[in-house]
């Protein structure tokens, strides 16, 4: 599962080891993000932009960061062979709410 990091105009995507996805981007730089609200999964966000910069996370330094964000804790799973963390460059940015309320079941 990816994890993402966004600065004012650019988001950081970390990747585990390099698969078919990242080395694809050696061709193609085009990606497209699409973030929904865990709350409220009516509000989403879509990114569209290139990979500008492909920085190597060996240290574990940008996933640890997220981590802490969100958890308070290092990145648990600490095999650095191929780690990745990608800067993307927006160009394009759309929100969306659908007009309902989410309800789920209890």
């Amino acid at each position: 599962m990816p994890f993402f990091s966004l600065a004012v105009r650019a988001a950081v995507r970390y990747r585990m080891p390099l698969k078919n996805w990242a080395s694809t981007l050696v061709c193609d730089s085009r990606v497209a993000l699409s973030i929904i609200d865990f709350h409220d999964p009516y509000r989403e966000v879509q990114l569209r932009g290139r990979v500008v910069e492909r920085r190597p996370d060996g240290d574990c330094k940008y996933i640890d960061a997220i981590s802490h964000k969100y958890t308070g804790k290092p990145f648990p799973f600490r095999e650095p062979e191929g780690r990745v963390a990608l800067v993307i460059e927006i160009e394009k940015a759309r929100f969306t709410k659908v007009p309902f309320e989410h309800t789920p079941r209890q």
